[in-house]
Order: structure tokens, then sequence, then C-alpha cells
């Protein structure tokens, strides 16, 4: 994990810098490693977004796989988090929409 942080952070990918680091636990315990960690976790980071959909278009197409307790859409980035009430509403959209196409793209 520190090889690809030194090797990959500033490494150019289509015109931009890489920014590499290590992903940690709110509660610093020390991110995904952490079985407790895994347990809990809720939260999806989805890209490849098409840019033109709105944010209450990619809410609706998440809401059909559970409760989501969350949801920010930064404005022309492509991607989105989106947080479930459970792990399991979590996985069901995984499961359900990776690679899905909406719009012009597919979810990853």
């Amino acid at each position: 994990r520190d090889r690809a942080v030194q090797e990959m952070t500033g490494v150019y990918l289509s015109n931009r810098a890489m920014r590499v680091s290590v992903a940690v636990a709110k509660n610093g315990t020390g991110g995904s490693g952490d079985p407790a960690v895994q347990a809990s976790t809720s939260g999806l980071l989805v890209t490849n977004i098409d840019l033109t959909l709105t944010e209450s278009e990619v809410r609706s197409e998440f809401e059909e796989y559970g409760e989501i307790t969350s949801l920010a859409m930064p404005v022309g980035k492509g991607v989105a988090t989106v947080v479930y009430a459970t792990r399991e509403m979590a996985q069901r959209a995984i499961q359900g929409l990776n690679g899905r196409q909406i719009g012009n793209s597919c979810f990853r």
C-alpha cells in the first residue's frame, strides 16, 4: 500500500495528476482492512456517472435498493457518494447497478 502511494502520487492520468492516499476510517481504526469497519460500511462511491444526470435522477435509480440516508453528487464531476441505512442495502445496490447503463454511461 505504501508503495502505491509513493509510486502513483503525481502520475498523470489524461491531463490530471493523481493524488493517492491511504483510506482511514473516520473513527481512526484504520480503513477497510478492519473487519469491524467492513461490517458496518453502507456507503458507496459511484463513478462514471453521465454528466447530464441530475442528483434526483441518480437518487431514483438507487432508491429501489433501499433507504438512502445521504447522497452527495458534486456538479460536473461524474461521481456520487450514496449512503444506505444498512450494509445489506448497499450490497443489493452494487449487485443491481454495477455496469448498468443510465444515460450515456455505465455505473461503476
